[in-house]
């Protein structure tokens, strides 16, 4: 997380008595500085020269301090004590003073121990002298506390802030500014203490008396707003927090000159809670403005522009732009190291921070001596006890646990334990964090006794100080179930998996109607929620092998097998796809009037965050924009109202929600059946459901076995560049995977002819048709062609369909309506291909030369939409290699099936405006033929697409490359085909819980498609042709789509003449949607 003004070593205002520069230096001093009153005392004693040279000294200790040059400064004010003692005693008023501001002096300097007997002498003598209950002595208590919090006696620092609040309402009464302080001070260590609870009353005392006190938008109230936001934060009320954030950068802006010193500090801290909100694309501007800002105020070597700088590069971090990150890291040790030294407490922050950048870059064995000296020096510096260095014994036992050096750490985490549990206390939120660091660690050494000991002492704590709900709760239930699962007690492993999944499941949802700003958050989440179902699958399997298999088991795991191999679909193609089923529904306008509300939204809600950024002459544009979100959010509210209640399908597409067991089954052919197949940390799942019941079996192979199988398999399937023969296909493993996964289940299957496959992970990257039945003879030659054409392929065995989700099946068959036969004026088919490019030409997969891969993020030329959206550039599109077998692809199938009612789009007409503008509403078959961008392949920005021929000059309706979300807009409702004859059209990452099909297909599809046919890897460009002249042949004369396939595949595989017998040539081409 990122580090803010909240509770960040001494970031902490100590007694506000100078000008906001002296203040962010860090310090503020007690005695009023060449007061006239004071001079002329101290002449008395001292003389003229002698006031002249105290004057001089308080002023460059000071311009020192300014300047963040505190080493050079602590010898300065030691001399001011020196020469108040000896001239005026140690009694007299001024020279306790000088003592307190020494003390402040060397607490900035991080020397801790003498700052504190620093404050003891001060102390003492400010209550014997000054008394009790002076304001004074009540300010040097304020500021002996803040040592006491740098100490990390957190405690300690609550009861002398008590006190001091205490005697403040009785002395100056709760309207005074110094009382007002000491609310806000107290309400901090609280929530340091992790009592917040405690802290919010106190904090809303400080915020509510600052604003009558000083005015709403008085600068003099922006600290009771940053410790109220903090303690906002610390409830996990960060939305409610969020206001208060804007409304301090507010007024910092509107007081100009009086509040400079606090902008990059409210810049910041609202950066920081973006963060925290997994909004880093908005926090990034808000953190790099808190540098520039503090660059220019402050300086380069000031701690406030150092601790800026590092909220920047936490921001980069969160953008996966590690490698920027570290360069800033390392400035700001770098400068901590040359002004503090390098044993002070901040510098150790720095280098804490610098080796967490190392380790973000794969470079855990650099980041461990550094770790391991920051845990040296703090040791000895701030002691065992202190919370930082308890932090580093954390953190350097995480990092040998990186670097292999598991039996190392167990040690360390127990110690952290202790630690945290004596310091801090058992009811603490980093002590039950590190029960669970620790728990985990165990778990993973196979020490599964001591593993749950930590977690059952720590779940109970944690349901009832942060609820049973917070995320650390459910974090710990998750993992004692699992040491349950391990340990053979299946019911008890359940009804915690049951309990965990439920509540995650709940929070889905309620984020899903969360409002228009949480979607980050819910795509954050998505990844540990797929895990967790696939967790709860494992769970309800161990008890469905030791109890009655009944179907209400077998229901719960096909729901959760559904959510954990839930695709990571864009959120524009959901979008555009829950849209088109309301408009078929009659809600057109109401679907219209949802995006355009959306849209306004969208656009006032940047322009709020412009109008943030303006000084005070906005502050009537930003109300006035903040009323009008207000308005459309009620208004989205009420259009979604009538969608949930008219169209609630649109819902369920947007927010990819399961389908139930019944529904599937009355969308199923007699001769149909579903294929789950999910892996899981037991393995995989493979689960069939037909009409008759469910089979349902689990293989002892997990997900990164299957990765390495599935990658092994993969290599005799892909030619790679410059290779002139075909690889070697690996017969007996493609048996071993039909053997593991399929057989299980096989008898489910019997008299099916049709097979709709979900495939999650790895698997989705691999056709199953390429699987066989039947071990191949010992003595088989894999490399001849006739071992080749006659193995037992499980592509005759069943005509396979490859379908993203289950949900898309029922969507085709419950809301599709497109027509069967073409109409009068209905194209029968439609091309676009061989688009107008200057690279060296290359044939797709042919024997001579293959396509490399393609990263989309290269040929971005610009950004728009927010950041959301990218233009391509066409210079970058022009110099890809020119596609000549895509014409010759095209101009056949189109000679063979479109006849008069076909058209072709090529070379210099295969334009996006083309395809825009072309009326695809009546066309049967859409055909695509050029390099094609998937989710693997495309980057953050850019989104799988096709190629066209590029335009002069880019523009939104024609950047020459057509995305995924364009795609949804297109009218492709009477489409029965859309073949996408481009490399890996079909192919998602592979990784866990990627789509199981390209974004790119899902998209064709959710446009009004019923079938695709995509492919895995580049065609062969003498075979694609025949391949699908030979599929659509076989579906026109009225034969289901996927036996169609199955059998142009297996005709093209038995034809000796065309030697197409490897299964790299016959089987890239898998159909996707509807098999009928």
């Amino acid at each position: 997380m990122a580090a803010s003004w909240h509770g960040a070593w001494g970031s902490r205002v100590l007694i506000r008595k100078l000008a906001i520069s002296a203040v962010c230096a860090g310090l503020a001093l007690s005695a009023p500085l060449a007061a006239q009153d004071e001079d002329v005392y101290i002449e008395d004693v001292l003389g003229e020269s002698g006031v002249a040279e105290l004057r001089a000294l308080e002023q460059r200790g000071l311009g020192l301090l300014q300047n963040g040059r505190i080493e050079e400064a602590e010898p300065v004010y030691r001399e001011i004590v020196r020469i108040n003692r000896e001239a005026m005693g140690e009694r007299n008023p001024y020279t306790i003073f000088a003592v307190l501001d020494y003390a402040r002096v060397l607490t900035a300097a991080g020397r801790l121990d003498e700052a504190d007997r620093a404050y003891v002498e001060g102390l003492t003598l400010a209550r014997q002298v000054i008394g009790d209950r002076s304001p004074d002595t009540l300010d040097a208590l304020s500021s002996y506390a803040n040592l006491l919090m740098l100490r990390g006696e957190l405690q300690s620092a609550a009861d002398m802030y008590g006190v001091t609040l205490r005697l403040r309402r009785e002395v100056l009464g709760d309207w005074d500014r110094a009382t007002i302080t000491s609310m806000s001070d107290l309400a901090d260590v609280l929530r340091l203490l992790g009592r917040a609870k405690e802290a919010e009353p106190l904090a809303e005392e400080a915020l509510r008396r600052a604003e009558q006190l000083y005015g709403p938008d008085s600068p003099d109230r922006l600290e009771s707003i940053f410790v109220y936001t903090a303690v906002l934060n610390a409830l996990g009320r960060l939305e409610e927090a969020e206001p208060y954030y804007l409304l301090a950068i507010e007024i910092t802006r509107n007081s100009p000159g009086e509040a400079d010193g606090y902008l990059p500090r409210a810049l910041s801290n609202y950066a920081v809670l973006l963060l925290d909100l997994y909004r880093a694309e908005e926090a990034e501007p808000y953190a790099a403005e808190a540098l520039r800002v503090s660059r220019a105020y402050f300086g380069e070597t000031d701690r406030t522009t150092v601790l800026a700088r590092g909220n920047y590069a936490q921001a980069l971090q969160e953008l996966q732009r590690e490698e920027e990150a570290l360069p800033l890291l390392e400035q700001n040790l770098a400068v901590f190291r040359e002004t503090l030294g390098e044993r002070n407490p901040r510098t150790l922050f720095a280098m804490n921070n610098y080796a967490g950048g190392l380790i973000e870059v794969g470079r855990a064995e650099e980041a461990l001596p550094i770790f391991e000296r920051v845990l040296e020096v703090r040791r000895e510096v701030l002691g065992e006890n202190h919370p930082d260095t308890i932090h580093s014994i954390a953190t350097y036992a995480t990092t040998l646990t990186y670097v292999g050096r598991d039996e190392q750490a167990v040690p360390l985490l127990a110690e952290v334990v202790r630690l945290r549990t004596e310091v801090q206390g058992p009811r603490h939120q980093d002590t039950l964090q590190a029960l669970n660091n620790q728990g985990a660690l165990l778990s993973k050494l196979d020490r599964l006794d001591e593993a749950e000991a930590a977690y059952r002492t720590a779940l109970p704590i944690a349901r009832e100080v942060l609820g049973e709900r917070s995320i650390v709760a459910l974090t710990i239930s998750r993992s004692l179930s699992l040491i349950l699962l391990d340990t053979d007690r299946p019911a008890p492993a359940l009804e915690l998996a049951r309990e965990v999944t439920g509540e995650l499941r709940a929070r889905g949802a309620r984020q899903a109607t969360g409002g228009l700003g949480a979607d980050a958050l819910r795509a954050r989440e998505a990844s540990g929620q797929r895990i967790n179902e696939g967790l709860f699958a494992d769970a309800l399997w161990a008890n469905h092998q030791v109890a009655d298999p009944g179907l209400s088991l077998q229901s719960e795991a096909f729901t959760a097998l559904q959510l954990a191999s839930a695709g990571s679909a864009s959120q524009a193609v959901t979008e555009a796809a829950a849209a088109r089923f309301a408009t078929g529904q009659g809600l057109r306008e109401v679907v219209e009037e949802r995006q355009q509300r959306v849209a306004q939204w969208s656009e006032a809600d940047a322009a709020l965050l412009e109008a943030v950024a303006g000084g005070a002459d906005m502050a009537a544009q930003r109300a006035e924009l903040r009323e009008r979100l207000d308005l459309i959010e009620q208004r989205i509210g009420e259009l979604d109202a009538q969608l949930a209640g008219s169209a609630p399908q649109y819902f369920a597409i947007l927010r990819q929600q399961a389908v139930d067991i019944d529904t599937l089954r009355e969308v199923l052919g007699e001769d149909e059946a579903i294929l789950f197949l999910v892996s899981s940390r037991m393995g995989t799942h493979s689960m069939v459901v037909t009409q008759e019941g469910v089979e349902w079996q689990l293989a002892q192979l997990d997900a990164e076995a299957v990765a390495a199988k599935v990658e092994q398999l993969r290599e005799g399937l892909e030619i790679r560049a410059g290779d002139v023969f075909l690889p070697t296909f690996d017969l007996g493993l493609a048996h071993s995977l039909y053997s593991d996964l399929i057989a299980p289940v096989e008898s489910a299957l019997a008299g099916k002819a049709r097979v709709y496959v979900v495939a999650d992970g790895a698997l989705s990257r691999l056709p199953l048709g390429t699987l066989i039945t039947a071990a191949p003879d010992a003595d088989a030659d894999p490399d001849d062609p006739e071992t080749l054409r006659n193995a037992p392929w499980l592509a005759d065995r069943y005509a396979l369909v490859q379908i993203p989700s289950v949900q898309s099946l029922v969507y085709i068959r419950q809301f599709h309506t497109a027509s069967g036969e073409p109409s009068k004026g209905q194209l029968a088919y439609a091309g676009f291909g061989a688009p107008v490019l200057g690279g060296a030409a290359r044939t797709r997969g042919a024997r001579s030369a293959t396509l490399d891969a393609l990263d989309a993020a290269s040929l971005i030329g610009e950004v728009r939409a927010g950041g959301k959206l990218a233009l391509m550039n066409p210079e970058a599109l022009r110099k890809l290699s020119s596609l000549p077998g895509t014409k010759d692809e095209l101009q056949k199938v189109a000679g063979a099936f479109g006849g008069g009612a076909s058209k072709l789009w090529l070379d210099t007409e295969m334009t996006e405006t083309a395809i825009r503008d072309a009326d695809l509403s009546r066309t049967s078959i859409l055909h695509l033929a050029t390099h094609g961008f998937t989710s693997e392949e495309a980057g953050s920005l850019a989104e799988p697409g096709l190629v066209f021929t590029p335009p002069a000059e880019a523009g939104p309706q024609d950047d020459g490359y057509l995305a995924a979300s364009e795609v949804v807009a297109l009218d492709l409702d009477a489409a029965r085909w859309v073949i996408l004859s481009a490399c890996n059209t079909a192919s998602p990452s592979g990784k866990p819980g990627a789509t199981g099909l390209s974004g790119l297909a899902q998209a064709f599809f959710y446009a009004g498609a019923e079938s695709l046919l995509v492919s895995h890897w580049p065609v062969f460009d003498d075979i694609a042709p025949r391949l699908t002249t030979e599929t659509l042949r076989r579906s026109e004369a009225g034969m289901p789509r996927a036996e169609a396939l199955q059998a142009a595949m297996r005709e093209i595989r038995m034809n000796r003449e065309i030697d197409a017998s490897h299964p790299a040539v016959w089987a890239p081409f898998v159909l996707v949607g509807e098999g009928r």
